[in-house]
């Protein structure tokens, strides 16, 4: 309830107007350093450790896996989420948001204090200036509200309680205002699900140097749709999922703000739900399979995975383990095939967690991202929270005896395997990226729809636009046999300026939408333009493509339709329907020739000419490029004609109910056919039915009812004759 109220008096003030700049909040000036107030201790800040303070919670117990219960077992209670309504008054404190992260990456702090101000947030966040040695860090943080109080589980020791949490849990944000590489943002979504990823995280933002670094300040399972049984999908404290927060807001401002952005966003996972993969999964988004520069170069190999040691972490670096090398080491979201450094191994598929789809931090990075030539700007990390290879128990592996709570000493075997890979980031996030050295005229060799298997060729050109250097290029190739390419330069040398042209033709084998990739090699390294086309075609399908007839009497007939549906893109002609007598056989269809989506429809008849069991195949034959023969399979009983049978006589005596009938008989061709037997059934409904005896000769049958057993409302009689299943009529019990 707290929490509703403050969030209410919060978002009011907002419709009125900016306050003016001289009705100022103080801006508190500290001294520490980053990872004493993140992690650790900062005597000379109003509080420390700021991430043992995060708002706690579970949902699904299981589900998620928070560490070694030594270091920060999760509870309910410690900490809320205030949920931003997704209306006039949420968006319009979203906004303010927005305005304040803004004014932020303009280092005009006075500006951060009066929105802060204006909209009464000075009362849930502290905007801070931190002096950590030569560098300075402008922080926004939430106010910690001490009524909170984490036990960690040991109510009798109360030498590891936290007091503090968040009755907000929106996140802290850190600014540096002199960063060497101000374009790139680190960021931690998921701090107490994920819970190496702050420390790991901040490690990454002091090595990069790098401009912005934000951690969401609540777990994921704190608030969720309580729709159902939870998962990770449902949560509403997830600022990857819930584009509505604070979280989403500052990401937002800083891509909108910085030229060539980067963001580094750092996840880990769970050991044993994702048993037998390697330590480090690595993605540009689920919407990307291509990833290009910095992580992935086919050509030159500069890029994150092979600038990488190939022993990346030596034997008991980080506890007791063998040698780590690149085979145990990565795996990539990617199209696949690529081989470190050229040679060997090939890294394998990441295809557990390429990032969620809802991941609205990817999604708001790639608007306007093309995906098989820019540079990437969003690298989503996961980290296993316990390698395979790692032979030390998880509470070794963390050290969770240390004194004084969690801080960065329990996680420095996680900071120290993992560094090697962000440091490999960091080298090829230094080389330069293609882009900025071959432009393609048109960007996109887009080709018009071709019927299958006709073609046509279009031409791209390729033009060096560095301002002084040479460029060879040196050939170019797809990476799909509908499109080839037909001539392209061998070698030959672009001065700044020039240009060369690349002939690609398309010839689509199948009715299908293509989305393709030219990759034209030069002495610099690969660059990538993407060939989309459509190709037109007929594509049949048979419903139903199978007919069972069922039983049919001889010298009867039965006739079932069929469809060839049309789903393809183009005209399909039906040439010939191939019957197969002398049981089955097809009427003539209503029509030869089925546009796109229509269908045509013929009749199959089954005509027995003796008893037994019938199957064969008919051939249907069209001018579809797919399927152009389907096979339809049929098959029937044919059965013979029962003499018309008495009904069935049903007498009820206290317990016992007793059946009789009269003997079947029926001829077929004049001559008499035997009888094999009787079966008695019994049912509710005239439909469903229960077999109570087996078959028999007699055509009597006395049933017990056992107390309180009480008779079925219907009873059949079904007598067997040679492959042939006659049933005499339900009857109702008398």
């Amino acid at each position: 309830m707290r929490c509703l109220v403050k969030i209410v008096l919060i978002l009011a003030p907002m419709l009125l107007p900016a306050l003016d700049g001289s009705l100022r909040a103080e801006i508190l000036h500290e001294t520490g350093t980053l990872r004493g107030f993140l992690g650790g201790s900062c005597p000379g800040c109003a509080y420390d450790n700021w991430i043992s303070h995060i708002s706690e919670g579970i949902a699904n117990p299981g589900l998620n896996d928070y560490g070694p219960i030594e270091l920060d077992p999760q509870t309910n209670g410690f900490g809320q989420y205030a949920l931003i309504p997704n209306d006039s008054v949420g968006n319009q404190l979203i906004e303010t948001w927005y305005d304040i992260f803004w004014a932020l990456l303009q280092n005009d702090t006075l500006s951060v204090d009066d929105r802060l101000v204006a909209s009464s947030l000075d009362s849930v966040y502290q905007f801070v200036i931190l002096s950590d040695d030569d560098a300075e860090y402008y922080i926004l943080r939430e106010v910690l509200n001490p009524e909170y109080v984490d036990d960690q589980l040991t109510p009798d020791d109360t030498t590891d309680d936290v007091r503090g949490s968040f009755d907000y849990g929106w996140g802290v944000y850190v600014y540096s205002p002199s960063a060497s590489r101000p374009n790139v943002i680190a960021e931690m979504p998921h701090p107490a699900d994920d819970y190496i990823s702050p420390y790991v995280g901040t490690d990454v933002f002091e090595m990069y140097d790098v401009g912005f670094l934000m951690i969401a300040g609540a777990g994921r399972e704190v608030l969720w749709t309580n729709e159902g049984e939870y998962n990770n999908n449902k949560s509403l404290s997830d600022p990857s999922r819930n584009p509505q927060s604070v979280f989403h807001a500052a990401h937002r401002a800083f891509i909108d703000f910085v030229d060539d952005d980067f963001a580094v966003q750092v996840h880990s996972f769970d050991t044993v739900l994702h048993q037998g993969m390697l330590s480090v999964a690595l993605s540009a988004g689920p919407d990307d399979s291509f990833p290009n520069e910095p992580i992935l170069d086919r050509c030159a190999y500069d890029d994150m995975i092979s600038l990488t040691p190939y022993v990346v972490v030596p034997a008991n670096t980080c506890g007791t383990h063998p040698d780590i090398t690149i085979r145990n080491y990565y795996q990539l979201y990617y199209e696949g095939g690529y081989a470190y450094q050229g040679n060997a191994p090939v890294i394998p598929i990441n295809d557990q967690l390429p990032g969620s789809s809802q991941n609205q931090q990817i999604v708001y990075s790639h608007q306007g991202h093309e995906t098989s030539n820019d540079p990437e700007n969003f690298v989503h990390i996961e980290m296993d929270e316990l390698p395979d290879l790692i032979q030390d128990t998880i509470t070794v592996y963390y050290n969770t005896n240390l004194p004084a709570g969690v801080t960065f000493d329990n996680f420095v075997n996680a900071i120290l395997y993992y560094r090697p890979a962000f440091q490999a980031l960091e080298l090829a996030m230094g080389e330069l990226p293609m882009a900025e050295l071959v432009s393609h005229h048109p960007p996109v060799l887009n080709f018009p729809q071709l019927p299958v298997f006709d073609s046509d060729t279009l031409s791209m050109f390729v033009e060096n636009i560095s301002p002084s250097s040479d460029l060879v290029v040196q050939g170019a190739s797809t990476n799909s046999s509908a499109f080839s390419v037909v001539w392209a330069p061998s070698n030959q040398v672009l001065h700044p300026g020039e240009m060369c042209s690349v002939a690609v033709a398309f010839n689509p084998q199948e009715a299908s939408i293509y989305d393709q990739v030219l990759a034209l090699t030069t002495n610099e390294g690969c660059s990538y333009a993407p060939l989309t086309g459509t190709g037109l075609g007929a594509f049949a399908v048979l419903v139903p493509s199978m007919i069972n007839f069922g039983p049919v009497p001889v010298d009867s007939s039965a006739a079932l339709p069929v469809y060839i549906r049309n789903v393809g893109t183009y005209v399909m002609h039906l040439q010939s329907i191939t019957p197969s007598p002398p049981h089955f056989l097809t009427s003539p269809p209503t029509d030869s020739t089925c546009l796109p989506g229509q269908q045509i429809r013929f009749l199959v008849s089954y005509f027995p000419l003796e008893n037994g069991f019938h199957q064969d195949t008919i051939r249907i034959i069209t001018d579809a490029f797919v399927n152009d023969t389907l096979s339809l399979r049929v098959q029937g009983e044919g059965g013979v004609l029962p003499a018309s049978p008495e009904d069935l006589r049903i007498v009820t005596q206290g317990s016992e109910i007793r059946l009789s009938w009269k003997e079947v008989s029926a001829t077929a061709y004049g001559s008499p056919i035997h009888v094999d037997g009787y079966a008695v059934y019994s049912s509710s409904s005239p439909i469903d039915s229960f077999r109570l005896t087996d078959r028999t000769s007699l055509t009597e049958y006395v049933l017990h009812l056992q107390p309180p057993e009480a008779p079925q409302k219907y009873y059949q009689v079904r007598a067997y004759m040679e492959a042939a299943r006659i049933t005499v009529e339900p009857n109702h019990v008398e």
